[in-house]
């Protein structure tokens, strides 16, 4: 399973850091960050995309599926 999102706020390697840890307490087996399209994509078996969505809310990287 593939989630794509586009998250505006991702400017920088700081962004991608933090995104790393916040998403760490969901189960996924790929990051693969874009910075210049500000687009992730999240690769892994059972993702919950309203879990992952509801989390880089938290953390201040509100996202959207592309």
């Amino acid at each position: 399973m593939e989630i794509k999102l586009n998250i505006p706020s991702m400017s920088c390697n700081g962004c991608i850091s933090n995104i790393t840890k916040g998403l760490e307490s969901i189960e996924h087996s790929n990051l693969n960050f874009d910075l210049s399209q500000k687009n992730l994509v999240i690769s892994g078996d059972n993702l919950d995309q309203k879990d992952i969505l509801k989390t880089l809310k938290r953390i201040n990287y509100p996202a959207s599926v592309v």
